[in-house]
């Protein structure tokens, strides 16, 4: 019994210490006070990114040249139809049993893009051929009448890749109309009849 008095008596005694201590130690307590960081109230906006969905116009091709009037013609019925674009105004696709196919397609472009001979040149790289010279593009290239409009038809064959284009260019009203069949080559000269009685069938907007 007499020890736990004094048990109890040194337990309360260190706890009037404690509090005693505690007491001192808030005297010297300091609080400071720490400004809210500063808004950038006239901080610029961050610039929206352009839109990625925007359509991207051809390089060197004005946009003026997607509204060039179509003209009018008849196609042969076993030319299937493929989508359009804004420069492609007319496309077509044919097959043969064997899993061949050629592209038929009417490109507009403004002005003459360089010239007759240097589109030309253009299709005989694509498929592999080397270029012409003026005096081979004026022995070979055959003058053509389209609606009352002078023209430029031309057949290019690669026999060794068996590939083949035969290609008609018009100019009309400040742009030029480019009518043109690639594919493979037997395919190609087996289409070449139809591909002129198109061109006949052709009629600009009067």
């Amino acid at each position: 019994m007499f020890k736990q008095k004094h048990i109890l008596a040194a337990l309360l005694s260190l706890a009037i210490a404690l509090i005693t201590a505690c007491k001192k130690e808030g005297d010297n307590i300091v609080v400071y006070t720490v400004p809210k960081e500063a808004k950038h109230a006239n901080a610029p906006a961050m610039p929206t990114p352009p839109s990625t969905t925007q359509p991207m116009p051809m390089a060197g091709v004005p946009v003026e040249s997607a509204h060039a009037d179509t003209p009018s013609w008849t196609a042969p019925q076993d030319w299937q139809a493929q989508p359009l674009g804004s420069l492609r105004k007319g496309s077509w696709k044919v097959f043969n049993q064997n899993g061949g196919e050629i592209d038929i397609s009417v490109l507009v472009f403004p002005g003459d893009v360089g010239g007759n001979l240097a589109n030309v040149n253009r299709w005989r790289e694509q498929i592999d051929l080397a270029p012409w010279s003026q005096n081979e593009f004026n022995t070979f290239a055959e003058e053509i009448l389209v609606d009352n409009v002078k023209g430029t038809l031309v057949t290019l064959e690669n026999r060794t890749d068996d590939k083949a284009i035969i290609a008609a260019i018009l100019p009309h009203a400040g742009n030029t109309w480019y009518f043109k069949m690639l594919g493979k080559r037997e395919l190609v000269l087996a289409q070449e009849y139809a591909f002129k009685e198109f061109l006949l069938s052709v009629s600009f907007p009067k």
